[in-house]
């Protein structure tokens, strides 16, 4: 008895080549999910506490829920909401980052500008409860409040676009 036969088929390659490999599927879905948790706390939810501070502000002056003003309840707990949405994105994409190794600029200015962003966001939320009581304190502060609140979302808009530029590298159409 000597050794047993082997197989008269060709050797085949144990694994496809890299180009026909499927990526992982945490890969994937962390980047889905950042995309969908990031998405709904920048196009959803923000919108709608802008909005209802903006709007309706004069409007429900004298309507109250949860013993505040409606509409300061809205902007307060869509805020609030929009800050889970972002601190779960910012897991799965920490998570993602472990495990998936691409870099390119535009991923690097996704999260510099992502970062930069969500920073902001909170030291609005921070600075939001606090007011000061003299009218020209009150009228900068303001004014500040605002143009923290317009530079964060350009750079929210500009770090989704940045996502998309990612995605464009990620899938070979740069």
């Amino acid at each position: 008895m000597g050794e047993p036969e082997r197989c008269p088929c060709p050797a085949l390659p144990t694994e496809p080549p890299p180009e026909e490999r499927t990526k992982p599927p945490l890969e994937l879905e962390g980047r889905r999910l950042h995309a969908t948790q990031m998405l709904v706390a920048w196009v959803v939810l923000i919108p709608i506490a802008l909005f209802s501070s903006r709007y309706y502000k004069e409007t429900y002056s004298r309507v109250f829920f949860l013993q505040e003003f409606w509409w300061l309840t809205v902007h307060v707990l869509t805020l609030l909401t929009a800050l889970l949405f972002i601190a779960g994105g910012i897991y799965v994409a920490r998570l993602n980052r472990l495990t998936e190794k691409f870099s390119s600029q535009a991923v690097d200015l996704h999260i510099y500008l992502g970062w930069t962003s969500i920073i902001l966001f909170v030291l609005q939320i921070i600075s939001g409860p606090f007011r000061a009581i003299r009218p020209a304190f009150r009228a900068l502060q303001i004014t500040i409040h605002w143009f923290f609140g317009m530079i964060e979302y350009v750079f929210g808009g500009e770090s989704s676009h940045f996502l998309q530029t990612i995605m464009n590298a990620k899938l070979g159409h740069l």
